[in-house]
């Protein structure tokens, strides 16, 4: 390499959990090393969610010179600036093929299963990455029973803890389920958890909404709910914008009546800022959230077709 010529920076955008993202990671810091007057490796780090926006993003502007259905699978991207100072795109496999032949870079042979896997590397990497955020993170497993058919995918959300902890910590235990149960506010006693509740209003444009522990898969849905504080509890505060889709907060009946119902919305709702409490965002599974807002409703925006949280917890970071 001449002198005088310039450092080509790497850069590493994807799916950080999956084993073909480790791959490509430790390809980069490999080639960084050994080449380290030609090459420096940058992560950008970032959840499913937002992979999927930068991929979107991509195939709206055709940037990427790569093909679509090449980028729209694609579990990673690595980018380096060209001779020309544009950007170069690699689809995995060619990156590596590509550290290999000019480093010497080798790719080992083992089980996923196995503890020094690149699947089990990937898995406490995008971790560590979710810890460092200081907020929790919680799962839901939606299934939806349409056209003879289940279709039943998890959701991950993060938590905004250190913003709403409150609200957060209501969420998190009717996700574990791990409250005794209790009298809602018409007397009935219910278990404060969201398994077995279901999606049980769909709103075109706007949100999907469920969480109703008082009525779980009965045509009462939507009309009850608990806290585990009991009845219901304050608006903690409005700090979370309705800006994007994937917002998750506190379905209520008015002010500071916040209870066990929850919507994930689907579009900008920024009407919805000072009047419902936003408190986290969905990390993966959108793809889901929208496949449940495109099913037919009925007049009274409740699904044509059973939509149940078959089980739900906290993700343990």
């Amino acid at each position: 390499m001449s002198p005088n010529a310039a450092k080509k920076n790497m850069r590493l955008v994807g799916l950080m959990n999956t084993a073909q993202y480790r791959k490509c990671w430790e390809a980069g810091c490999y080639l960084a090393e050994k080449l380290r007057d030609e090459y420096s490796f940058t992560e950008v780090k970032m959840v499913p969610t937002d992979y999927e926006k930068w991929r979107a993003a991509m195939l709206e502007t055709n940037a990427a010179d790569l093909p679509k259905d090449v980028l729209s699978n694609a579990p990673a991207i690595i980018m380096c600036a060209g001779d020309d100072g544009s950007d170069v795109y690699w689809q995995p496999d060619d990156f590596i093929r590509f550290a290999t032949k000019a480093a010497g870079f080798k790719v080992f042979s083992i089980p996923d299963e196995a503890s020094d896997s690149y699947a089990s590397a990937a898995t406490t990497a995008y971790n560590e990455y979710l810890r460092s955020t200081g907020d929790s993170f919680a799962w839901l497993d939606i299934s939806v029973e349409a056209d003879s058919a289940v279709v039943s995918k998890r959701v991950t959300v993060q938590l905004f803890s250190q913003t709403c902890p409150k609200t957060v910590e209501n969420f998190r235990h009717l996700c574990m389920g791990d409250v005794p149960n209790m009298p809602d506010p018409s007397g009935k006693i219910v278990k404060p958890h969201y398994k077995g509740t279901t999606v049980f209003r769909i709103v075109p444009n706007g949100w999907i909404q469920g969480g109703d522990v008082s009525n779980p898969g009965t045509m009462k849905a939507g009309s009850g709910g608990v806290s585990v504080f009991g009845d219901t509890f304050p608006d903690e505060c409005f700090a979370v914008p309705h800006l994007d889709e994937g917002v998750l907060g506190m379905a209520n009946n008015g002010p500071h009546t916040n209870a066990s119902q929850f919507y994930i919305t689907v579009a900008r709702c920024q009407w919805m800022d000072k009047r419902y409490v936003g408190f986290g965002k969905v990390i993966d599974g959108m793809d889901h959230i929208r496949y449940i807002h495109s099913l037919p409703v009925k007049p009274n925006q409740a699904p044509t077709v059973p939509i149940t949280i078959t089980d739900c917890g906290v993700l343990e970071v």
